[in-house]
């Protein structure tokens, strides 16, 4: 248990989880995006230690299940790297940077027809693996999430239910 009274359980990080994640994907300036990135990322991490604790798991097994998902590990070496300046020399990184770009985001209406005239650029950032390979910002939020879903679902976690994923990117015009 938390010294801070709202968080009794993993579930309640995992919401808290959603809701740094519908923070980063909201943000209007490139600070914002990475502070809520960060605080996302740090979460995602911490849920490691609150699951270990919740279900009494090996810690080090349970670490190595999760580090069978990639987005888990970005959020690992992102969270580290940037809570200590980096990582330790030899400890390689899956995430070699995350900078700063423009998403395009269209509109669909309630009808789902396109509607161009309220296409609009948003701030957010790109993450590039190690490998080269780059993912945006909405993909990394859904499928870091996701993961977690799949991690409570294997350690039969009580979660928040499916629809608070799709909530992080759910817009009102």
């Amino acid at each position: 248990m938390s010294i801070i009274t709202s968080y009794q359980e993993p579930k309640d990080i995992l919401i808290k989880l959603a809701r740094e994640g519908r923070r980063t994907w909201l943000a209007n300036s490139n600070e914002d995006v990475a502070d809520h990135l960060f605080n996302f990322c740090i979460t995602a991490h911490s849920l490691r230690d609150w699951c270990i604790k919740y279900t009494n798991a090996n810690a080090s097994e349970f670490h190595e299940f999760c580090n069978k998902y990639e987005h888990i590990k970005w959020c690992r070496d992102i969270a580290n790297s940037s809570k200590h300046f980096g990582l330790d020399h030899g400890k390689g990184s899956t995430v070699t940077s995350v900078s700063d770009s423009v998403d395009t985001l269209i509109t669909l209406l309630p009808t789902g027809e396109y509607a161009p005239e309220l296409t609009h650029e948003r701030k957010s950032i790109t993450i590039e693996k190690s490998n080269g390979e780059r993912e945006g910002l909405m993909m990394f939020l859904f499928l870091t999430f996701s993961n977690w879903e799949e991690i409570f679902d294997q350690y039969n976690i009580p979660r928040a239910p499916d629809s608070i994923k799709t909530e992080m990117f759910v817009e009102w015009i």
